[in-house]
């Protein structure tokens, strides 16, 4: 299973640990961070890994970050701020959205090449279907046609709700028509959740991410999905190609309003630091406890990589905008995935060992661990394995 380094902002993070450390085996790009001359300008050792998400989610909203430096984003080619559905078919428009989309994917030499994706904003499965048909399914599938001889895999990016994922019907409509369309080898896949908590906690929603996963495999695609946190552990037991791993939050859970302007006031959030014995992010408040009551409890807690705070001094200066904070994850989540065992079987025995350690711990623990640092993911995880279990036999 490969690990990609989900990039946004700060991505030299990201290339310092691949270069230092060899940690990642590929990379996706962000337009909404990385200007298209940017991106350009990059060594090809980092794009012939990797692929780019196109970002184009929102094409009737106002555009976000560097959007507007991509030849092919909806309101460049349509020359006008509201891209919608009747613009789109307008002067042949989404077409021309294809054959730049396509041409910046192509002289950029990426592994992938992407199809994107238009972001409904609405639980029904058919018009979203529709929509992404019509917009930018069709289209990108005749450019690749027109063109011949692409040797890349095509991977067609697609966003699920939680509401979707969690109603059989709109899960296997969306299925069918995923697993029918032909001239794609894989799925960017992308599950997006309205939870408020870090971790997701809500059973349901885990456990059909896991059929999605497994359905999308026995149908021969290729499965790479992004934006995930620590969860990404617990979607390996259902196969897939690839899993993704960023620094800040919004790389790690899918949100509308990093794409789109609007006046929301972001609040700073707390320093936090993952640890990979409890599959969890801790808050430096409760790190530095468990620092002050033994040294071995935090070499234990905290993978002791290069990047890991208090290495080389007692003094650390706690914020979330400390590099160290996110290459220790990157370096100590990495290695963390690629110790799972080859097969379904083996991962499922030996992820229910590191769940029962890491709850164990906390239940014989007498540090005050805050709701977003406890064990409540890992007791609903132990239950949707035991469920998916029975799916699997």
């Amino acid at each position: 299973m490969k690990v990609f380094h989900q990039l946004g902002f700060r991505e030299n993070w990201n290339f310092s640990v691949f270069d230092d450390y060899s940690i990642g085996d590929g990379f996706i790009f962000s337009p909404v961070n990385l200007a298209q001359i940017k991106l350009e300008k990059l060594p090809s050792r980092y794009k012939k890994i990797g692929f780019l998400d196109p970002q184009c989610y929102f094409p009737d909203s106002t555009p976000k970050g560097k959007l507007l430096t991509y030849d092919y984003f909806p309101q460049n080619i349509a020359e006008t701020k509201n891209c919608n559905t009747q613009t789109f078919n307008t002067d042949n428009i989404k077409n021309r959205i294809a054959e730049e989309c396509i041409k910046v994917q192509l002289e950029n030499d990426f592994e992938y090449l992407v199809i994107p994706f238009n972001k409904v904003i609405t639980d029904n499965i058919t018009m979203m279907i529709e929509k992404n048909k019509d917009k930018y399914l069709v289209p990108f599938l005749n450019e690749i046609k027109r063109i011949g001889n692409i040797d890349k895999k095509i991977l067609l990016t697609i966003v699920v709700s939680d509401t979707q994922i969690r109603h059989e019907d709109s899960r296997n409509e969306l299925l069918s028509w995923i697993t029918g369309i032909r001239g794609i080898d894989g799925v960017y896949l992308i599950f997006q959740s309205s939870r408020k908590s870090k971790q997701i906690k809500i059973k349901d929603f885990l456990l059909n991410e896991l059929i999605f996963i497994k359905i999308l495999k026995e149908n021969d695609l290729e499965v790479i999905v992004g934006y995930t946190n620590t969860e990404a552990i617990l979607y390996s037991i259902a196969m897939p190609d690839g899993v993704s791993m960023g620094s800040y939050e919004n790389l790690r859970k899918f949100t509308e309003d990093r794409f789109v302007e609007n006046d929301i006031a972001a609040r700073a959030p707390i320093a936090r630091l993952y640890s990979d014995f409890l599959l969890n992010w801790i808050p430096s408040g409760t790190i530095n406890s468990i620092r002050e009551q033994s040294l071995d409890e935090f070499d234990k807690l905290f993978d002791k990589n290069d990047e890991r705070p208090y290495n080389l001094s007692d003094e650390f200066n706690w914020h979330f905008t400390k590099p160290e904070l996110y290459k220790h994850y990157f370096i100590s989540f990495y290695n963390q995935l690629k110790k799972l065992p080859e097969t379904k079987e083996e991962r499922i025995e030996y992820l229910n060992k590191l769940i029962s350690q890491a709850i164990a711990y906390y239940k014989n623990s007498n540090i005050p661990f805050d709701i977003e640092s406890n064990e409540e993911h890992l007791l609903v995880w132990q239950e949707v394995i035991n469920e998916y279990k029975t799916i699997e036999e």
